[in-house]
């Protein structure tokens, strides 16, 4: 949610990743808030999208300076989706200009940073990643449940800024899961103090040439990663 991230939560996700030696990293979803071209209601001291922007280019650069060959992918959120909204509310004329698309508009091609848009699914062995704004969702309890069900596939979700998981058995043995991970942003914002949001991001080993695959959803608390 750059500008709103929360800086101590980025760095140890960062550092943590480099010391296992990752080897490709997906951004899964609302990267940059576009908090200017809001819908909702917007404080006038937030509202400044070349700002934004220029802190996302940092940010890339930043990633690159520590994961400098390594494959990486950004996931389109409902915040990316907040400017097409915006350019077919306010100015349809420029819908179909090329520089505004997300991809251009941040420059990702000059970080050599892959765009996933249109609520593509990312298949990862036997994991399905998405943002988790693509099914309609208004559990309260358990999240990872409600994604389970209605789904009825291993997937992981962000979006909620929750860690949470759940497994089920299938009639013939075969496990599947869910997996909601936290966030890195600030957790108590203006238009929502009060939540249960928490810091987090997740590292996804494929085990064997079938797919299959070991999630380690990860926690920040403080200056830990648990």
């Amino acid at each position: 949610h750059i500008p709103f991230c929360d800086y101590q939560a980025l760095e140890l996700a960062i550092n943590y990743l480099k010391e296992k030696q990752i080897d490709g990293l997906i951004l899964n979803g609302d990267v940059v808030d576009f908090y200017a071209v809001s819908f909702w209601e917007r404080r006038l001291e937030y509202r400044d999208l070349e700002s934004e922007r220029a802190y996302a280019l940092e940010f890339f650069r930043y990633l690159r300076e520590n994961f400098p060959d390594i494959p990486i992918f950004y996931k389109e959120g409902n915040h990316e989706e907040r400017l097409k909204h915006f350019l077919m509310r306010h100015a349809p004329e420029l819908f179909n200009v090329e520089e505004l698309r997300i991809e251009n508009f941040l420059k990702l091609k000059d970080y050599n940073i892959y765009y996933i848009g249109d609520c593509s699914s990312i298949k990862f062995g036997k994991l399905n990643i998405i943002h988790g704004h693509e099914y309609r969702s208004y559990a309260s309890v358990n999240i990872a449940i409600s994604y389970l069900r209605k789904t009825l596939e291993n997937i992981c979700i962000a979006h909620h800024h929750r860690a949470q998981n759940d497994i089920l058995r299938k009639i013939d043995g075969e496990l599947i899961g869910a997996w909601c991970v936290g966030c890195l942003c600030k957790l108590s914002p203006d238009y929502q103090p009060y939540n249960n949001w928490m810091h987090g991001f997740a590292i996804v080993n494929i085990l064997d040439n079938n797919g299959n695959f070991y999630f380690e959803n990860k926690i920040i608390q403080g200056k830990h990663v648990f």
